[in-house]
């Protein structure tokens, strides 16, 4: 269940919010004694990342997420939430501070970690089990029991008489469950997700959503969700980040004490109620550059 309103924490100073994000000290970059506990543990220090066309992204964020932790990121468009997912995956180089994913320092393209976008992206003239099969194809090596871990991951988000279908013979729904398959046989056991049940209606969503936290639980992943909608955000997650419009900057981090498994009963609880009045207020008090 959720804390009393006495134990929810209140709103925090940006040094309160920073220290909040990033929580306990990690394993220092290079001390291979201690790279196993840092296995699924993401760690960002002062980030900052400005385009070519002066647009600062991202100002001096900074947080941890622990293995296995659920993260949700909220905050207005143009905040910079996909590019901090960049910025984790490696596709984007950071201007200043310090990123590690699994102990890591990040400066090329991680083959460790599993991006997922709203659109699913397969391909029209492959079956579901061929789209799954891809990331293991792009890896070099095809062998028996990677064609039994795709059957599996289909299996594990319901499209067991569905393997052999195409993605014009899924619904839009079908389709997410298609690319979360496949994000899942990149073999990664942090799995970022940029809005990647945007685009289904509300009845999909809140489905798809319960899955995900099945699959979590099932695999031990760590995820980093990014979201615009805040009672999503909050239900799927053990803290959510709130970030100010651009550039982004954590304005504020929200400890959510639900327990798990989660059900749909715990939105309708009052402290759920006063994590989504809190995260408005914070974004209330932001307003869009002119």
């Amino acid at each position: 269940m959720l804390g009393s309103e006495k134990d929810t924490p209140q709103a925090r100073t940006p040094t309160e919010n920073a220290e909040q994000a990033r929580g306990p000290a990690t394993t220092p970059v290079g001390d291979e004694s201690g790279r196993a506990n840092d296995l699924g543990r993401v760690v960002g220090s002062n980030l900052f990342k400005t385009f070519g066309n002066d647009v600062q992204a991202l100002a001096d964020v900074s947080f941890k997420v622990e293995p296995g932790e659920f993260l949700s990121v909220v905050g207005p468009s143009g905040c910079g939430k996909s590019t901090l997912l960049r910025l984790i995956a490696g596709l984007l180089p950071r201007d200043a501070g310090e990123l590690t994913v699994n102990g890591d320092r990040v400066s090329d393209p991680r083959q460790d970690v599993a991006l997922m976008f709203q659109k699913p992206n397969l391909l029209p003239w492959k079956t579901s089990f061929e789209n799954v099969m891809l990331p293991r194809e792009l890896q070099g090596r095809v062998k028996q029991e990677d064609e039994q871990e795709a059957a599996r991951m289909l299996g594990m988000v319901g499209l067991d008489e569905f393997v052999h279908a195409y993605p014009s013979q899924l619904s839009g729904g079908m389709q997410q469950r298609v690319a979360v398959a496949r994000s899942l046989m990149v073999g990664a056991g942090i799995l970022l997700l940029d809005e990647p049940f945007g685009a289904v209606d509300e009845l999909t969503r809140e489905k798809l959503n319960l899955e995900l936290l099945r699959i979590q639980e099932s695999l031990s992943l760590t995820i980093i969700l990014i979201t615009h909608n805040i009672s999503e955000a909050i239900f799927l997650a053990d803290r959510v980040l709130v970030m100010t419009p651009r550039p982004g900057r954590i304005a504020d981090v929200l400890d959510v004490g639900l327990e798990r498994p989660r059900t749909i009963e715990m939105t309708a609880e009052p402290a759920f109620a006063e994590l989504e009045i809190r995260a408005r207020k914070v974004l209330a008090d932001y307003e869009e550059p002119s």
